[in-house]
């Protein structure tokens, strides 16, 4: 087995990179439907580990933020944010009556969390909880 040509695969930002690559590129990822589900993209140059290293620079305890919310992630776009910055420039939190019917009809049909997420365009976690605020159970 080859070796990381940077060395640097257990430390925190190649563990960042490794996430937004799979949220944006794996249809198969809990999180897929609220990233590359709406388009969202990691940029060419950030295929490569080092690129994006030099570029985001060391992360220092914090997580990665896109200042546009529906932007790619991309030099430009991108920084190192605390909680409270990440929970300020965070997407939608309220769900629309289209998506709560969504999720009712997603329940009656015998849907899991993951197929619902798709359907619905939210992360698996955050469909979770809407069923359960919303008194439903799945296999009713």
């Amino acid at each position: 087995m080859a070796k990381p040509r940077h060395g640097m695969s257990d430390n925190p930002e190649h563990r960042t990179w490794t996430r937004i690559r799979e949220r944006c590129n794996n249809p198969s990822h809990g999180d897929y439907p609220r990233y590359g589900g709406r388009g969202i993209k990691v940029c060419a140059r950030w295929n490569v580990f080092e690129n994006f290293l030099a570029d985001m620079g060391p992360r220092n305890g914090l997580t990665i933020d896109r200042i546009d919310n529906d932007g790619n992630y991309e030099p430009g776009n991108c920084r190192w944010a605390t909680q409270a910055e990440q929970t300020r420039n965070r997407g939608k939190f309220t769900y629309s009556a289209e998506e709560d019917q969504k999720i009712r009809e997603a329940v009656a049909l015998g849907y899991s969390f993951k197929q619902m997420a798709a359907y619905v365009g939210r992360s698996a976690s955050a469909v979770t909880g809407r069923t359960y605020r919303l008194g439903l159970k799945l296999g009713q």
